[in-house]
């Protein structure tokens, strides 16, 4: 209990020095939609968006924000687009180098990363290329609680569908306070 109050008393600290920072714009902050109050936290994924990775990326799924996977992931999943997870989503050169240097000026662990995608990065050993979101340290630790037969939920269907659950995934907001689990 003790442990929890103070947990809850720094992020009220952290919130109202956000709010403090922002000219008092509470309800901004409230439901998460402002990305520099987000930032100000400490608590999100730098939202960035490239209208190349939309087009040929986030036309066929969720665009995953490249502060999710480290560079050397990310390198790794370009290199394999011929068998991307089942489908054959190759891309012209020039097409799959633009979008890789999103990616990767983007990672977890760049320069411009949030503090979050740099802890994700740091949770990851030097030699771990994974593709899969899902299966990153950080994700498995944040979604531990989750049963195995959520994901298994027809309007769920699988860990990689995360705004079945986040409304506002595309929008980059993934907090566990508004996580609406559908039945």
């Amino acid at each position: 209990m003790r442990h929890r109050l103070r947990y809850l008393s720094g992020y009220v600290l952290k919130l109202l020095v956000a709010v403090a920072a922002m000219g008092g714009t509470a309800a901004v902050l409230a439901d998460q939609k402002d990305a520099p109050a987000r930032r100000a936290l400490g608590k999100s994924i730098r939202f960035v968006q490239s209208e190349t990775y939309t087009t040929e990326c986030a036309s066929c799924h969720l665009g995953f924000l490249p502060g999710f996977l480290p560079a050397r992931s990310w390198k790794k999943l370009m290199a394999g687009l011929d068998d991307h997870f089942g489908e054959n989503a190759s891309l012209d050169k020039p097409v799959a180098d633009e979008i890789l240097a999103f990616l990767n000026a983007n990672a977890a662990g760049a320069a411009k990363s949030s503090p979050r995608s740099k802890r994700i990065e740091r949770l990851m050993s030097k030699d771990d290329d994974t593709i899969r979101i899902t299966e990153t340290p950080f994700w498995i630790r944040k979604h531990a609680s989750v049963k195995g037969w959520v994901w298994k939920r027809e309007k769920v269907g699988s860990k990689a569908k995360c705004d079945a659950c986040h409304g506002d995934a595309a929008k980059g907001l993934y907090s566990e306070y508004t996580a609406n689990v559908p039945d």
